[in-house]
């Protein structure tokens, strides 16, 4: 059983439990930085093997009589008899304390996002307050939601895609995942919520015709790299612009990249790609750690350029993510190799690479008609 205040590093999110806070913070041991103290004082106390801790405000005291009612209520045999009631803005807060230290940056902004969603359906009630119905309610409203879409000149309303929801309802339910280890709650009510079924039939790739167009309407020289690269290799938009030039093994011709899923894929480079990208790299000075720079910087976001770049090839309904289609599309049906683009992928499951299988079906068509021509013949 314990009583402390949470030190944390700004800086890092490194933290640390202070039973004995002193005036002046120390340094983070991780890097260096000025730490700071919550205000409010937690309590910690295990049992049956499950440790459980609680915010209980800015008063060390409380804390103490607080800590001492729990106390005498395990001894007493009275304290799993009463389910612990935690505010949703408390279990929110250490559900953030440890994303921010375990999480990498985009995915702890798919947390804080959802969390600010969630709050304002949950966030007058107690855990233990809510209940299954009532996410079955959230996804029922959120399913009616609009988000707002530029579309030239004009604002249009579009419905919340499922693919949104599900990641609110996974922020809810590793929340609630982490609530009951941390003793927060008794059970976890909500882990059988079931997910909303995705579309992810969508299948859109250029043809060479449009490919030519896009690549000449791309007036940035990073960003028809980018383009080349994603045309050449499927990597994601993430990958292209975190690719380091640490990544690019020229000597090997190949690219090792770790991508979603911390997932590292090593990828042939196309000679295509690899001429582009040693006259990209001799054409810079002064050289910086990643491939996609502007003026000497690291690129965050080629969205803007990129739609206007389609504008101007006549390219419509077009998604820098759907030139991994592209890629996937063109490899299958040139090599028809199903497994080795699963590898370059980087799909965990060839199932997921099935989605491009349809693509096979001129080959399978080309097949049948050798097969009943050699049954003619004879042969």
């Amino acid at each position: 059983m314990a009583v402390f205040k949470i030190e944390r590093c700004p800086a890092c999110n490194y933290r640390h439990f202070e039973p004995k806070p002193k005036k002046t913070p120390r340094k983070c041991p991780r890097c260096g930085s000025r730490m700071s103290y919550t205000k409010n004082w937690y309590i910690s106390w295990q049992i049956y093997g499950r440790k459980y801790i609680r915010s209980i405000g800015p008063s060390k005291t409380a804390a103490v009589a607080a800590l001492g009612k729990i106390k005498a209520e395990i001894e007493e045999g009275r304290f799993l008899q009463r389910l612990p009631e935690t505010p949703w803005h408390e279990a929110v807060e250490m559900f953030r304390q440890w994303f921010r230290t375990n999480k990498k940056p985009k995915t702890q902004q798919m947390y804080e996002n959802s969390l600010n969603v969630l709050s304002e359906y949950f966030g007058h009630l107690t855990l233990n307050q809510i209940t299954p119905s009532m996410v079955e309610d959230f996804k029922a409203r959120r399913a009616k939601d609009t988000r707002p879409v530029r579309k030239g000149k004009e604002t249009i309303y579009v419905p919340i895609s499922p693919a949104t929801i599900n990641r609110d309802l996974a922020t809810l339910k590793r929340l609630f995942s982490l609530a009951e280890d941390w003793g927060l709650v008794s059970t976890n009510k909500i882990h059988r919520i079931k997910l909303l079924k995705e579309n992810n039939k969508r299948l859109r790739f250029l043809t060479d015709q449009e490919i030519d167009a896009l690549l000449q309407a791309c007036d940035s020289p990073h960003l028809r790299l980018a383009v080349r690269i994603a045309l050449e290799t499927g990597l994601r938009k993430d990958a292209i612009l975190t690719l380091r030039w640490s990544e690019v093994d020229f000597k090997n011709h190949m690219i090792h990249k770790k991508t979603k899923g911390d997932k590292t894929v090593h990828i042939p480079m196309t000679e295509l790609l690899e001429k582009e990208l040693k006259a990209w790299k001799q054409f810079h000075k002064v050289l910086s750690p990643y491939v996609i720079t502007y003026k000497g910087q690291p690129v965050k976001d080629i969205k803007r350029s990129f739609a206007t770049a389609c504008r101007k090839a006549g390219i419509e309904d077009f998604r820098f993510h759907d030139l991994r289609h592209t890629f996937a599309s063109h490899f299958l049906m040139r090599t028809k190799d199903l497994k080795t683009l699963q590898e370059i992928l980087g799909h965990s499951d060839i199932t997921t690479t099935m989605r491009y299988a349809h693509l096979l079906d001129e080959h399978k068509k080309e097949a049948m008609k050798r097969f009943e021509e050699k049954r003619k013949t004879g042969t």
